[in-house]
């Protein structure tokens, strides 16, 4: 039973072989339990000194970026996955990753179509077993959208589809964020008929496939902390993103009956730089995340193991993600061990929703 294991593992309770179990203990009279005197235990360390602890030596326990993806994973062998976005960034890594963990195809879609992203499907084409392929399309465009899947399902189905594409994020931030007062209806529309209504009709693309091909199938969508960490100049993309979390709620009750899953992976302060070798999944670890000076205006491109002196200060993990860490979550969801896992948000964020101090 429960109490006499935690009582064995303090000391407090006899083993198994001695015959002894919680009915025939409690037949010979009342139990005594002896509590280490006062004293006789290590004080607790306090908050703190935990604060205090150096943060190299806590980076030193971490895994190293790179080392989280890539390995096979259980059900992807001979799976189909589509991701869009995939040129760069984390769709790149997220489309090496399932290439890696045993998919047999891995397809990137793309509005740019050039050296970097055939790199991209070399690099998957490169993994035994797997074939890459590139398609050019803009994922706010239902009917290229539309085209696309029907596209890469003719060629022998869709099994998994990960929604990533999305406006660039650049400074002075005026792609994706704006102050409420002059937030214009054209971002509003640029925003959220990529990266909602794109989503959702890719995604219903997708699962009347998956319906037909009555094997079941994986549906993913990148959302951001920023659904539940609001901060100012935000309010479209964090508002679009917080909709993604519902809009999986829903369709895990829509296609219940179908054995296709929708999920919502959230990430916060990822690094997005192409690697110097083109095999490997992560660039460079500096996420180039922004720091607020003493003025109040905020400076970008902080170098440093992890990011800006502010940003480690202010996350839990102490350092940036990394494609990596984001590719080995769509693996996990997308295989047999994420099963059971349904209308759900994952945040890889290394703490920066918990805690809601960075900005």
């Amino acid at each position: 039973m429960l109490g006499a294991q935690i009582y064995r593992l303090a000391g407090m309770w006899p083993e198994e072989d001695d015959g002894c179990n919680l009915a025939s203990a409690c037949e010979k009279g009342p139990i005594r339990i002896s509590w280490p005197r006062a004293g006789t235990l290590a004080p607790p360390r306090s908050r703190k000194h935990l604060q205090k602890v150096p943060q190299k030596a806590a980076m030193a326990t971490s895994t190293a970026p790179g080392n989280a993806a890539g390995h096979p994973m259980p059900g992807l062998a001979g799976k189909r996955a589509l991701v869009t976005g995939a040129r760069k960034g984390l769709g790149r890594g997220i489309a090496l990753s399932l290439a890696r963990a045993g998919c047999a195809a891995v397809a990137i879609v793309d509005v740019i179509d050039d050296e970097v992203a055939a790199a991209v499907v070399a690099q998957i084409s490169a993994v035994e077993g797997c074939t890459g392929r590139l398609f050019v399309a803009d994922c706010s465009n239902i009917a290229e959208v539309r085209k696309t899947i029907d596209a890469f399902a003719a060629d022998g189905g869709i099994d998994i589809l990960v929604n990533n594409a999305m406006i660039a994020h650049a400074p002075p931030c005026s792609s994706q964020c704006a102050p409420f007062l002059s937030t214009d209806e054209g971002m509003w529309d640029a925003l959220t008929s990529l990266g909602y209504k794109g989503y959702f009709f890719a995604m219903q693309a997708a699962a009347r496939h998956m319906v037909a091909q009555r094997r079941g199938g994986s549906l993913l969508c990148i959302g951001s902390v920023h659904a539940v960490n609001p901060i100012a100049e935000w309010a479209v993309y964090s508002g679009m993103k917080a909709g993604l979390e519902c809009m999986v709620r829903c369709l895990a009750c829509d296609l219940r009956e179908h054995n296709i899953r929708s999920n919502v992976i959230a990430p916060g302060g990822m690094a997005n730089g192409l690697p110097d070798n083109p095999a490997d999944i992560d660039g460079p670890t500096d996420p180039s995340w922004y720091e607020k000076a003493e003025d109040g205006s905020y400076r970008w491109g902080f170098d440093g193991d992890g990011g800006s002196d502010a940003f480690k200060a202010a996350v839990p993990a102490g350092v940036g993600g990394a494609p990596s860490d984001v590719g080995a979550m769509v693996t996990f969801l997308a295989s047999d061990l994420g099963r059971y896992i349904n209308g759900q948000t994952m945040r890889v964020d290394g703490g920066m929703s918990a805690c809601n101090v960075f900005w």
